[in-house]
């Protein structure tokens, strides 16, 4: 399955996401719009932080 799609549109860009939950929606969500920020093929993952929250 893949993870989003890019939107085109003369004045912004959109994408449109998919995964199995909404844990999955959001973690492709954040992974669609910085691959549109930054080349993913030149980044590396040097750490991951788990950030939990309540309000």
């Amino acid at each position: 399955m893949k993870r989003y799609e890019v939107i085109d549109h003369t004045a912004d860009i959109g994408i449109k996401t998919y995964g199995k939950d909404l844990k999955e929606l959001f973690v492709n969500a954040a992974y669609g719009m910085f691959d549109i920020l930054a080349d993913l093929k030149n980044v590396r993952a040097k750490e991951q932080l788990a950030i939990k929250l309540k309000a």
